[in-house]
Order: C-alpha cells, then sequence, then structure tokens
C-alpha cells in the first residue's frame, strides 16, 4: 500500500513511518522540516509544507490507498488539518483514514465510570483546548462520508512494543492506564491496512499488570 503520514515527525508518527516502511509499504511522510525525520529510505517520499496549505496536503495524499494523522490535538492543529484533508480526500476517492484523537474524546456508549469521571475532569481542567480541538475533529470525520477511524488511546508512554494490548470501541480506562507509542503506531497502521474499525472509534491500551 501506500499510505499518507501526517505528524510523522512527532513520537508516534515516526515509529508509525517507521513500522510501515518496514512492512513493506510505500510512504509520504508530511512534514514541516525534512531534517527532523532523520530517515531515509527507498520507499519514503517527504513533502513538505504546514498544515494550513491544501496544495501540499494534496500532494501528499495523492496517489495513495490510506491517510494516517497522528497530529498533536490543541489550538486548532486537527481541526484545521481536517478541514483540509477530507474535501480533498473525496476529491482525489481516497476513502480511508487514520487518525489519533485521545481516549478524552467521548462517543455514544462509553461506558461510566469512576476512573473515566476523574481523567475527564482533569482533562476539562488542564487540557481543554486540546480535548476541544480533538472532539470537533473526530465530529468532522463523523459527519464526512469516508471510511474513518479514530484511535482513542489513554497516557501515551515511551517503550518498546510489547503485542500486549487490548482494543474495543468501549474499554473502561481511567487515569492509571497508559500505552506505548510503539504499540499505539502498530495498532494504527494495522487499522490503516484492513477494514478493521471501519466509521468507529476503538480505544486502545496496554493489558493492565496482572493483580
Amino acid at each position: 500500500m501506500k499510505i499518507a503520514i501526517f505528524g510523522a515527525t512527532g513520537k508516534t508518527g515516526v515509529l508509525i513511518v517507521k513500522a510501515a516502511l518496514r512492512e513493506g509499504h510505500e510512504v509520504n511522510a508530511y512534514v514541516r522540516d525534512r531534517a527532523k525525520l532523520g530517515i531515509q529510505h527507498e520507499k519514503l517520499h517527504l513533502i513538505q509544507g504546514n498544515l494550513s496549505d491544501p496544495q501540499t496536503i494534496e500532494k501528499a495524499i495523492l496517489g495513495t490507498d490510506a491517510v494516517i494523522s497522528a497530529l498533536s490535538s490543541g489550538k486548532g492543529t486537527l481541526t484545521v488539518f481536517g478541514g483540509l484533508a477530507i474535501p480533498i480526500m473525496r476529491r482525489l476517492a481516497i476513502k480511508r483514514i487514520v487518525s489519533l484523537v485521545g481516549a478524552g474524546v467521548s462517543e455514544e456508549g462509553d461506558p461510566s465510570s469512576f476512573g473515566r469521571s476523574i481523567m475527564l475532569g482533569l482533562m476539562n481542567l488542564i487540557a481543554k483546548d486540546v480535548l476541544s480541538d480533538a472532539t470537533k475533529h473526530a465530529d468532522q470525520l463523523r459527519g464526512s462520508d469516508l471510511d474513518w477511524t479514530l484511535v482513542r488511546p489513554p497516557r501515551l508512554v515511551d517503550g518498546a512494543a510489547t503485542g500486549k494490548i487490548e482494543h474495543s470501541e468501549h474499554l473502561k480506562l481511567g487515569p492509571s492506564r497508559s500505552i506505548t507509542r510503539a504499540d499505539l503506531a502498530n495498532f494504527m497502521l494495522k487499522a490503516a491496512t484492513s477494514s478493521q474499525y471501519t466509521q468507529a472509534s476503538p480505544m486502545v491500551a496496554n493489558l493492565p499488570p496482572p493483580k
């Protein structure tokens, strides 16, 4: 497959790029600074631009089979990206997009729990702009006719991929749960290269330690 990856120089994005290349996919990596990615590969193409430039966004998406966004939310980043990328994808007849939004984004049917209430309360207190941007972006994709997947992990941590994850549209996640960026990267790539969780919003986390 050929995949466009946005947020390619971020901590999660670079791991998605590496995983995609490792699996033999061709990658269009959208970057603001070519020097920041630090990867060279015959199947890697760097497209330099910013998220307010529809021409370079279209260049990155053109000819691909799927789009992955590992962009960080806040300051309207995801909302601006979605506002430009969604109509471009529709015009180019490219349907598949997997976007990272975080576990703070709510979905109808999410199980209620004391831990989740604490997590959402903390986010509204210390990261209201981040949550608002992610929620608006989620609404953009839900309102589109694309084959979208909204990936909702809890706290991200550094570390190697463990392969020990659980995922579902309605996991019970609280502030103590986390996932390594490497496990998240592998999950997002697998979602983008399959039809799993099409038009769905899975939560994904590392398995909790045994009691």
